[in-house]
């Protein structure tokens, strides 16, 4: 027979708060990574660009919703971008983003009435604007294609009779400006071949003829 009194349940706190502790530790871990995870997620579903247009007062919608110039945070996949002002023939962009780093989307409008013809002379500012998106453009085509077309990593050159660089023609495809009388063209075109890119069908070229020589001072 057993004469050993009942066993009475003992309550330890130490060990009570020591759980309890231990539940909040892990409970708040448990909703920390649940918060990076959600951001991570959300992350990898957007991404971030440039917009610039010009003039600075055209109407810009990306996907059907007005925007402003600058950084714009949206979906990853296609978009159409659409700039237009009263005046200007309206431009549509279309391009498609990723995750990271996307380049910047450019646009400039041109005058299609005699209420804008002299609009880039009364406003200087857009013609600056102009001519920066003109440059960073060129630039940033010369970043993504330089591989494919080895003269454009050594552009700009300036000989004695001539000048090369890259510029637009029109509003959006990059090319090669010749910048000489138009006598110099084929020693242009020469050193081009030479010492540059042997295949000139490769390249766009556009040919500028200035009244006078700026090097030599010539007519």
């Amino acid at each position: 027979m057993n004469n050993q009194p009942p066993s009475s349940t003992t309550y330890d706190p130490i060990r009570i708060q020591s759980r309890f502790l231990f539940l909040c530790g892990a409970t708040a871990f448990i909703i920390l990574l649940l918060i990076v995870l959600f951001f991570s997620t959300r992350h990898a579903t957007s991404s971030q660009f440039e917009i610039v247009f010009a003039p600075a007062s055209a109407t810009a919608t990306l996907d059907g919703k007005v925007i402003s110039s600058g950084t714009v945070t949206t979906s990853l996949g296609d978009h159409e971008l659409i700039v237009e002002k009263f005046g200007f023939a309206s431009e549509t962009v279309h391009f498609s983003t990723t995750s990271g780093k996307n380049p910047t989307v450019y646009a400039i409008l041109t005058s299609n009435s005699d209420y804008t013809s002299d609009w880039y002379t009364k406003h200087p500012s857009d013609a600056t604007l102009t001519e920066g998106i003109i440059g960073w453009k060129a630039t940033d085509t010369q970043d993504a294609i330089a591989g494919s077309l080895p003269a454009y990593k050594k552009l700009p050159y300036t000989g004695p009779h001539f000048k090369l660089y890259l510029g637009l023609c029109g509003s959006t495809e990059t090319c090669v400006i010749v910048d000489c009388l138009t006598a110099y063209q084929n020693e242009a075109l020469a050193y081009f071949r030479t010492h540059l890119d042997s295949n000139l069908g490769a390249y766009r070229f556009s040919f500028l003829y200035p009244t006078i020589n700026p090097f030599r001072g010539e007519g």
